[in-house]
C-alpha cells in the first residue's frame, strides 16, 4: 500500500462523491462549528487540499448518483439496508450537509457530474472508458476495484493502490485467489454482495467463483458449461436451478452503459478567496493555513 506521500502524478481524479461524504460524516460525527456539523465538509476539503497541493493542476471530478436509480426501481431493496437505521432527523441533517458541500465544491475548483437513473459507479466506468490521461479513482466502495485496469485506486479515499496491491487486498477480503478486475461482477453475481443487499447462488463457494472468473472466455452465458468442464457438476446444477437469481444479480452488479448524451458535467471555478472563506466560516483554521501556504 502507498501513502499520499508515495504516488505518481495524476492528471485527473474521479471521486465517488456520496461515498466520501458518508465516510466523512460518520467518521467525524462530533466535528462541529457554531452548532453545525462540519465533518463532511472537512473530509472533502482535506482530500481536495491534499491532491491539489501534491498534484498541481490535477482535475478533480465528483461523481454523484442519479436522482432515481433504475436498479432500485427494478429491485426495491437494492442497498435498502444502508438507510434503515437513520432517524428522520439524522437523514435531514445529513442531506443538509450534502447540499452545503455541493455548493462549496465549485469554489474548490471541483467539477461535478451525474447522469439521471445511473449510479456513480456507472459514471466512473464511463469516464474510465474514455479517459486518455493518467487517472486516479477514489472510493471506499469495493466495486471500484473493477476499474483497476484503467488506473490506480485511492482506496477508502486515503491509500493509493495499483492493480497488484488491489489483488492482495482481494485475497485478504475474500480469502481466495484474486479475480481479474473486469470479472468482479461475475464473482459478486455468484457469491452475492451483502453491502448491496444481494444474495448469491446459495452457498456458492468463493474459491470456485474465483476459479471461474479466471477462465479466459467466461461470461454470464457459459458459467454452467464451464462448471461442468472443471468437474463441478453439482454447482452447475445449483446455478441452473437459480438461473433467475443469477441473471438478476448480473444485471444489477455489472456497470451499466451510460449514454454519453445524458451525462451532465458542471465545471468548477477555483477561487482561493472563495475556498478560504468556506474554511474560515466553518472553523477550519488549520486547513485554511494549509491553503495559504500551499502545503
Amino acid at each position: 500500500m502507498k501513502s499520499l506521500t508515495d504516488y505518481k502524478p495524476y492528471a485527473v481524479m474521479y471521486v465517488d462523491g456520496m461515498n466520501l461524504l458518508s465516510r466523512s460524516y460518520y467518521g467525524m460525527r462530533d466535528l462541529a462549528y457554531k452548532g453545525r456539523k462540519t465533518g463532511m465538509l472537512y473530509g472533502v476539503a482535506r482530500l481536495v487540499l491534499d491532491w491539489r497541493n501534491k498534484n498541481p493542476g490535477i482535475e478533480m471530478v465528483f461523481l454523484w448518483e442519479g436522482e432515481k436509480s433504475w436498479r432500485k426501481a427494478k429491485y426495491p431493496i437494492y442497498k435498502g439496508q444502508r438507510h434503515e437505521s437513520k432517524s428522520p432527523e439524522e437523514t435531514k441533517e445529513f442531506f443538509e450537509c450534502v447540499e452545503r458541500v455541493r455548493d462549496s465544491l465549485p469554489s474548490m475548483g471541483v467539477s461535478q457530474s451525474r447522469c439521471d437513473t445511473y449510479e456513480a459507479d456507472d459514471l466512473a466506468a464511463f469516464y474510465a472508458g474514455i479517459e486518455k490521461r493518467k487517472a486516479l479513482f477514489s472510493s471506499g466502495d469495493w466495486d471500484w476495484w473493477a476499474l483497476a485496469d484503467r488506473g490506480d485506486i485511492l482506496y477508502q479515499h486515503s491509500k493509493v493502490l495499483n492493480k497488484e496491491e488491489m489483488s492482495s487486498l482481494f485475497m485478504n477480503k475474500y480469502k481466495t485467489n484474486p479475480v481479474p478486475p473486469n470479472k468482479l461482477w461475475l464473482f459478486k453475481a455468484l457469491t452475492g454482495d451483502p453491502s448491496d443487499n444481494l444474495s448469491g447462488v446459495p452457498r456458492f463457494p468463493k474459491k470456485i467463483a474465483s476459479e471461474l472468473c479466471n477462465v479466459k472466455d467466461i461470461d454470464e452465458h457459459n458459467v454452467v458449461q464451464h462448471l461442468h468442464r472443471i468437474g463441478k457438476d453439482d454447482w452447475a446444477v445449483k446455478v441452473r436451478e437459480n438461473d433467475w437469481l443469477f441473471k438478476r444479480n448480473v444485471e444489477l452488479v455489472k456497470f451499466s452503459d451510460v449514454p454519453s448524451e445524458k451525462v451532465e458535467r458542471v465545471p468548477g471555478a477555483y477561487s482561493s478567496e472563495g475556498f478560504g472563506d468556506i474554511l474560515i466560516k466553518s472553523g477550519m483554521e488549520g486547513l485554511y493555513d494549509r491553503l495559504k501556504d500551499g502545503s
